[in-house]
């Protein structure tokens, strides 16, 4: 499992069983639905990190992001999957960034319910290349403040200046600290612990506004194995040497 074995490892389990099944799709009856869980399981248990570049279970196997790339799959799947993820208890992913085209636009915004028309999906597409141009990811947050002005609807005021306090629940299968090493780089995330009880993971971030602040959410909330996550506004802080603390 997760190609773990003796020395620089041994074939993959997921690999091999997927790969056979669909050589030989008639003969052999497995549930591969259950690869993500066993893969997750391992994980766990090892504390052996699984490889986001790794065939089938890794957090980009049926990731797609270019415009081309994105284009083909959401018209036909098989121009670049072989099979379906949900065969194999995964999901397929869309990245929107400043490569994607109109096919992933249109696509992130029918997720949403937003309709545009040819013109103003051009429009936004553009502003979205802008900020791709500023930094690499671009949230779902982003596309939706964009649709806003573009689309003419009314702009929402975002206060300045948010620290929170994030709790995290886990699949009981997931190796907590795999997930905390994902989360601890991310930006405005400044202490993280991992807990015992209800919640898994308890994250402290500081960041400079409601906008970060739902990216981050959303980033984390993309995480394989993130069940759910429960977030609290700072109010007051004491025991800092902060004007506002009281």
């Amino acid at each position: 499992v997760n190609g773990i074995g003796e020395r620089t490892g041994i074939v993959d389990l997921s690999t091999f069983v997927t790969a056979t099944h669909v050589l030989d799709n008639e003969n052999l009856k497995y549930d591969l639905k259950m690869l993500k869980s066993i893969s997750a399981f391992v994980e766990k248990i090892t504390g052996i990190y699984i490889y986001p570049l790794m065939p089938i279970m890794g957090d980009n196997a049926f990731t797609h992001k270019s415009g081309v790339h994105t284009d083909g799959v959401l018209k036909n799947p098989s121009t670049y999957e072989p099979f379906s993820p949900e065969m194999v208890g995964r999901e397929r992913k869309i990245i929107v960034d400043k490569f994607a085209g109109r096919r992933a636009v249109m696509s992130k915004l029918e997720q949403y319910g937003i309709k545009a028309t040819d013109e103003d999906l051009l429009r936004i597409i553009q502003e979205i290349k802008k900020v791709g141009d500023e930094r690499k990811i671009v949230h779902d947050t982003d596309i939706l403040d964009i649709a806003e002005k573009v689309l003419g609807f009314k702009a929402v005021t975002i206060p300045s200046g948010v620290d929170a306090v994030l709790f995290l629940r886990l699949e009981a299968h997931i190796y907590t600290t795999s997930v905390s090493r994902k989360i601890k780089n991310m930006k405005g995330v400044q202490k993280l612990y991992e807990m015992s009880g209800d919640e898994d993971i308890a994250i402290y971030a500081s960041l400079k506004n409601v906008a970060e602040l739902n990216n981050l959410i959303e980033d984390i909330r993309s995480i394989p194995g993130v069940l759910a996550t429960s977030t609290r506004v700072v109010l007051k802080k004491y025991g800092e040497d902060n004007g506002n603390s009281c």
